[in-house]
């Protein structure tokens, strides 16, 4: 039986080669991320921190937010990873994403909710092409119009042009969908503060494009967040300084009249400890009374259907642990339901309705 072990030997062989010539190559393209802690208290004990989780919270939070849709929708749309562009081929089609001989344009969509293909073949030497077959012939630049959409392609003089081509378009949703389930985010060691990203693609100039911009945008969105809470806090705290301005004007006229009134003018011959305490009562005055007009914005700001959605400020010094908590969680949901619906989730999803009712609730 040995010529039959050489033959089937050599088939195994060569169907091996053949696997290996023409299967698409996965790269696994990698990055690392330090997560930085906010925390003010520098100085926390590092053995309570080990036996309560200390940051590990807050880096699992972080996990989930890399791998978040959102986040990744604003990568897709950074990098126009709604297009795809192959080569066409014999035997494979590989993804051509950066080295293409060309952009497509699109003018209008027909269905953004729906992905479809577009055939390209060039003739007369890469000087026009057709569109999916068909016999019309168009140029560089030019306008074309199908059941899609109104597109134009525009030609990348760096890159020469083969026969044919096919550009894939995916919805956003779709396409966030699918890298924000492929992309790997978790803790380089047990304990620390550095993530690894990694992603497995058969184009590793778009892993490491992905991968990069994905950090970019986490920064950004940081920012994007930190500002929106920054100037909702300036304006909590210029009514705060409005509101507790005119109560202190109110109460050092108060003073004055009652000085006047009394007659108590020369400061060299009243008691000092009298003008003393007096002016300790009216800090403590402005003080209680800037608290209570911090309540009622508080309250008026919750209660006002402009901001039905949106993070309460601060709570501004108020030093109620319960309040603190609620007015977390508050804002916590809202952030969720932003999350949700810039995910292009409906209104009506009961994902949403659920979390509306928990605002409403925790309101």
């Amino acid at each position: 039986f040995l010529p039959v072990f050489m033959l089937f030997t050599s088939l195994a062989l060569f169907g091996a080669y053949v696997y290996l010539h023409y299967t698409t190559k996965i790269y696994k393209v990698g990055s690392s991320l330090m997560i930085k802690n906010e925390s003010s208290d520098r100085s926390a004990d590092k053995f309570k921190d080990l036996l309560e989780g200390g940051e590990k919270s807050n880096v699992q939070s972080e996990i989930e937010i890399l791998k978040s849709r959102p986040l990744m929708t604003r990568v897709v749309n950074a990098l126009n990873l709604n297009t795809s562009y192959f080569a066409v081929g014999k035997f494979k089609s590989p993804n051509i994403y950066k080295y293409g001989p060309f952009l497509l344009r699109a003018y209008s969509i027909a269905d953004s909710g729906r992905g479809f293909s577009i055939g390209v073949n060039f003739i007369n030497g890469g000087k026009n092409f057709r569109i999916n077959g068909e016999p019309a012939n168009y140029q560089f630049g030019t306008l074309f119009k199908n059941g899609n959409g109104v597109f134009s392609l525009e030609r990348n003089k760096n890159i020469p042009i083969g026969k044919e081509y096919n550009i894939v378009w995916t919805p956003t949703h779709a396409v966030a969908s699918a890298y924000s389930s492929t992309i790997e985010v978790r803790e380089k060691s047990i304990g620390t503060n550095i993530l690894t990203i990694n992603l497995e693609t058969p184009n590793p100039q778009m892993g490491a494009d992905i991968i990069n911009q994905l950090m970019i945008e986490y920064q950004n969105e940081s920012k994007d967040e930190k500002k929106i809470s920054a100037e909702q806090t300036i304006n909590f705290i210029d009514a705060s300084i409005k509101f507790v301005t005119g109560e202190r004007d109110s109460l050092e006229n108060a003073i004055v009249d009652y000085r006047l009134k009394n007659k108590i003018i020369d400061r060299e011959i009243q008691t000092g400890n009298y003008f003393e305490n007096l002016n300790e009562a009216d800090k403590a005055i402005v003080r209680q009374t800037g608290y209570v007009g911090i309540i009622d914005m508080l309250d008026n700001y919750l209660k006002n259907k402009n901001t039905k959605y949106l993070q309460v400020p601060s709570s501004l010094g108020i030093e109620d642990a319960t309040l603190a908590a609620l007015i977390e969680s508050f804002n916590l949901t809202q952030l969720k339901r932003k999350d949700l619906l810039e995910s292009n989730i409906p209104r009506e999803n009961p994902l949403v309705k659920e979390t509306e009712s928990q605002i409403d609730e925790i309101r």
